[in-house]
């Protein structure tokens, strides 16, 4: 979802969302957004829900791929609903990636057992950078 900032139109609002399920491995990882040529994204909050069996412990990271940069949220356990447990983390976050880079979230998780759920929003914006490749710190 985008959304222009009329105070500021250098900034163009957006929400990315990432999920990915994997019945008997573990990790998965979700797709990646790849920054659009003379942007920078900037990432400003982050939220994740995963669902795993009971029992099970999950690590879940955002991830540069082409930078090898990961940034970790602290997961939560909700609970347990019947036979899974439930995590969620929400974190405010500063994260800069380039134009033609690309993010995507990855979860691990302590057993090969049942399924693992995974689904990540990112909140942030998108800067123009402008001709020359520079962009500005905001």
């Amino acid at each position: 979802v985008r959304v222009r900032d009329v105070e500021n139109p250098a900034r163009e609002g957006i929400t990315l969302e990432f999920s990915c399920n994997d019945p008997g491995g573990a990790d998965c990882a979700t797709s990646g957004y790849q920054v659009p040529s003379g942007k920078r994204l900037v990432v400003e909050q982050a939220f994740a829900h995963v669902v795993v069996p009971a029992g099970q412990s999950v690590l879940v990271s955002l991830r540069h791929p082409t930078i090898l940069d990961s940034h970790y949220l602290d997961m939560q356990r909700q609970g347990t609903f019947g036979t899974l447990d439930v995590f969620t983390a929400a974190r405010a976050a500063r994260m800069y990636v380039n134009a033609g880079d690309t993010i995507l979230a990855h979860a691990s998780r302590s057993s090969f057992q049942g399924n693992l759920f995974l689904e990540v929003r990112l909140a942030g914006y998108l800067l123009d950078c402008g001709p020359g490749g520079g962009c500005p710190v905001p």
